[in-house]
């Protein structure tokens, strides 16, 4: 008879005679891509959905008018990735029990740390999962799903969490976040490991994200009696000759722990990449933050059409897997640069945009889907590039790391920065435009974009021509 246990994954000292059930999908890359993006997405979504209902759980319900680093450093010391997306999972589910049953401040504030502990746990455990899983070669065409996936977290959040908290009340307002949580959970508890798999029972029939991927082979994976590290995927030439550039290799002793992290930071072509993406972070979340306060201002939106304006931003992010294959060709420099530059081109003109009448109306959503153009254009070929540079960076000296490699940290470093840019960006472009109005922010994130264009061209890794 088969047991609920037969689902779960064996441990590598168990019985290999004995292997979980439907192994060849549960541990392919699609169904690891499908695991990763719903997590993002449940992150993501539960972050946002509290957004409008937050005030209310303020003023009637209190009485009142460093985790990605941890996560990473677990994971990058334990045998398995999916133990701390577990544990991350738990750290969820009860931050929004916190929020959704909380009475006070203390508990409203822990939930939402607990939330956070989660994000860290998200972003530094699962996209280095997947990228054990996917490899460097395809690492762009994944991100563009995860990218996909935060769009509609942010869009389809604030815009349910507000309609269901106006039409069924605070608690109801809850029921899509404890279900998506079973999505996830269900998701995670099936997930298998390419690494707790034989080569032997994923390499027959295993699901695919496209069919380049049928003759190809995740880096440094190969038969059980031959290592060939021939076919691993290397990223571009230029991130290489930076990295050969990069300072010598401390001690093995200040190769481990927050020693390599920080080493990381060496690297410039890591450096620039993370700093791309505490730009990008800041703009969008600039944007996004004062978005809201303009077409309440000048149309007299509420807050359910003040959301779906934001449904040009996301429906370009569409185009992110068919971008992230670009990517994984010919590298992100020249794809991050065009970001930078769209974005640029369509975020200045909004200063136009001045009257209540239609065309202005049309105009506004006619940009806005211009900008939309330049997220998927930017913020996942960064992260595309991140993980190609820490590809090369364990390839120069695999004992730096560890024997699970840098992914972790260096996407915990990528978060942080990426987190950074959303902390400034809504401080900033509030000051800005409450100081010099709607014009002046609009020529200050074309001009922030326009100036660190260039630098992406000229620093970002990929083929010049």
């Amino acid at each position: 008879m088969i047991g609920w246990k037969d689902l779960l994954p064996r441990t590598r000292s168990g019985d290999s005679t004995r292997q979980p059930m439907h192994v060849k999908w549960r541990s392919s890359d699609t169904f690891a891509l499908a695991t990763v993006t719903a997590a993002v997405f449940t992150d993501m979504f539960l972050y946002g959905v509290i957004v409008p209902i937050l005030p209310y759980a303020l003023t009637t319900r209190s009485g009142v008018a460093g985790d990605d680093a941890i996560f990473a450093y677990m994971a990058d010391r334990l045998s398995s990735r999916r133990t701390p997306l577990l544990v991350g999972l738990v750290a969820l589910a009860g931050g929004t029990v916190m929020l959704c049953v909380g009475n006070s401040v203390t508990l409203l504030v822990i939930g939402r740390i607990l939330q956070g502990a989660s994000a860290a746990d998200v972003w530094a455990v699962g996209l280095a999962l997947l990228n054990d899983t996917v490899g460097s070669k395809r690492i762009g065409h994944a991100f563009g799903y995860i990218g996909l996936g935060m769009s509609a977290a942010n869009l389809l959040s604030p815009l349910l969490g507000g309609v269901v908290y106006e039409h069924a009340g605070y608690i109801a307002a809850y029921f899509i976040p404890f279900a998506l949580i079973g999505v996830d959970i269900v998701f995670r508890l099936l997930l298998i490991e390419r690494r707790d798999t034989p080569q032997r029972m994923v390499s027959d029939n295993n699901p695919n994200l496209d069919s380049d991927h049928a003759t190809s082979k995740p880096c440094g994976m190969t038969t059980p009696t031959t290592i060939d590290i021939s076919d691993c995927h290397r990223p571009n030439q230029a991130i290489q000759e930076s990295l050969a550039r990069s300072p010598p290799v401390p001690t093995r002793r200040e190769r481990s722990g927050m020693y390599g992290m920080l080493y990381m930071l060496t690297s410039k072509h890591i450096l620039v990449a993370l700093a791309g993406n505490l730009i990008g972070g800041l703009l969008f979340s600039a944007f996004d933050a004062v978005l809201p306060l303009f077409v309440s201002e000048s149309f007299e939106w509420k807050s359910t059409n003040a959301g779906l304006v934001f449904l040009p931003l996301v429906l370009p992010s569409a185009l992110g897997p068919l971008i992230g294959k670009t990517v994984d060709r010919y590298g992100s420099k020249w794809v991050v640069t065009a970001g930078f530059i769209t974005f640029a081109a369509f975020v200045i003109p909004l200063r136009a945009v001045t009257e209540n009448t239609l065309g202005h109306k049309v105009l506004l959503c006619a940009l806005l889907t211009g900008i939309g153009c330049s997220i998927p254009l930017m913020l996942p070929p960064l992260m595309a590039d991140v993980a190609k540079s820490l590809t090369i960076e364990e390839e120069r000296d695999p004992d730096r790391y560890g024997s699970v490699g840098p992914y972790s940290r260096g996407f915990a470093l990528l978060n942080m920065f990426y987190s950074c840019g959303n902390i400034l960006g809504p401080v900033i472009a509030g000051l800005v435009k409450e100081l010099a109005g709607w014009k002046v922010e609009t020529l200050a994130m074309g001009i922030v974009a326009l100036v660190t264009a260039p630098l992406m061209a000229a620093l970002v890794g990929g083929n010049l021509l």
